[in-house]
């Protein structure tokens, strides 16, 4: 799985979780970690 696709999964998952109050934090959670293993 490319860097890319890693973020377009992230971003689309986030775009259906927003309803919940923990989505945001999940979402910044999970670009650092992508963030992490890109570099």
């Amino acid at each position: 799985m490319s860097f890319l696709e890693l973020m377009n999964n992230s971003h689309s998952q986030n775009l259906n979780s927003t309803k919940s109050g923990g989505a945001i934090i999940n979402k910044l959670a999970m670009f650092t970690e992508t963030i992490k293993i890109a570099f």
